[in-house]
């Protein structure tokens, strides 16, 4: 018979949890995304704040982006320097944009680096 530690196997399942603990979107950062792509102004400050977000936001999310996000008139897209990504860290990312209907990734060859694309768009 095969003895258990209830203790060593509480402290691996927290482990686990940890692993994939992801943080929640910024509370106003989705309106924010959509104010900018839908042509508000925003000075060089305020760019850079959102950029920062929405790069903590990536960084909560366990992503590691590989170069800036593009943004575009109906949506954004990020690139992230992972091949295989959880799906559970893209459904993550779904839920926390709820106005951003469709998410697409694509693989892209970048200065001989394979990235990944993940957009999101309206």
């Amino acid at each position: 018979m095969v003895e258990l530690n209830r203790e060593e196997l509480y402290q691996d399942l927290e482990e686990m949890e940890n692993d994939l603990r992801l943080y929640p979107i910024e509370e106003g950062l989705e309106d924010d995304i959509i104010d900018y792509i839908n042509g508000k102004e925003l000075s060089e400050n305020e760019k850079w704040d959102l950029e920062n977000r929405l790069e903590d936001f990536f960084y909560g999310a366990k992503l590691k982006c590989r170069k800036p996000t593009y943004y575009f008139t109906d949506g954004f897209e990020f690139y992230v320097t992972e091949i295989y990504i959880d799906f559970r860290i893209l459904e993550h990312v779904k839920k926390s944009f709820p106005k951003f209907h469709q998410l697409s990734v694509s693989s892209e060859m970048d200065q001989g680096f394979s990235t990944l694309s993940v957009k999101l768009t309206l």
